[in-house]
């Protein structure tokens, strides 16, 4: 068996793990789970009621933060199997999280690029300004999907932040560190956030909403998984 082969198994049951173990973390708490996720994506969408751009630009950074707040959720949730807000107390550099928010709307940035280069300023005002006229569901699902490199890429930046310790600047190096050195299991990982991200015009938003409960169970378990390997 050559070298090569040993570590593409490696990496399969790598990715299988994390997936098993994911799992099993989401059905301690499926249905609080669901219901936070949610409530997190509706309170930070209401923001989209400001003027434009200015709603959804506050909107991307509020829900940048919020993903940030998952990572200590799923920590209390895998250490004590549950979470609670008040939880959340326990762990530290919260006042770094509005500065990583900043750092996790890359995807959102990547998105906007997507677009014009795609549809140049029917796909910015898409974006920025919810305009859909003359775009295909098809093409509204090439622009989210696009997003998905860059989201996996920094998914670790606030675990690092916020589970570890660290500083911002530490978190960023280390975190797209992590997801670079277990670069093909993590690829696996991306195309799957890809897919979902790619259903969500034609399923209005639900692929993202059912399976973003798991997809965080999942993404913490690679965490902890690369972080003690």
């Amino acid at each position: 068996m050559t070298t090569i082969t040993v570590a593409n198994q490696t990496n399969s049951m790598l990715f299988t793990q994390w997936l098993s173990q994911g799992w099993t973390l989401f059905t301690q708490a499926p249905l609080k789970l669901f219901f936070t996720l949610l409530a997190l994506m509706v309170i930070a969408g209401l923001f989209q009621v400001l003027p434009a751009p200015t709603g959804l630009l506050v909107s991307k950074w509020v829900g940048a933060c919020f993903a940030a707040l998952v990572w200590p959720m799923l920590d209390q949730l895998a250490k004590t199997g549950s979470f609670s807000f008040k939880g959340l107390l326990a762990y530290s550099g919260w006042k770094y999280v509005p500065l990583i928010g900043l750092v996790l709307m890359a995807p959102f940035v990547f998105q906007v690029g997507v677009a014009t280069a795609m549809l140049g300023n029917a796909g910015f005002n898409l974006i920025i300004f919810g305009e859909i006229a003359a775009v295909t569901p098809w093409q509204v699902a090439c622009i989210f999907a696009s997003s998905a490199p860059l989201m996996v890429l920094l998914m670790f930046v606030p675990a690092h932040l916020l589970l570890e310790h660290t500083s911002p600047k530490d978190a960023l190096s280390k975190g797209v560190k992590m997801v670079l050195t277990a670069w093909q299991p993590m690829v696996v990982l991306m195309i799957i956030n890809a897919v979902v991200l790619f259903l969500a015009p034609f399923t209005f938003a639900l692929s993202a909403i059912l399976l973003s409960p798991l997809l965080v169970c999942v993404n913490y378990q690679a965490y902890q998984s690369l972080h003690h390997h």
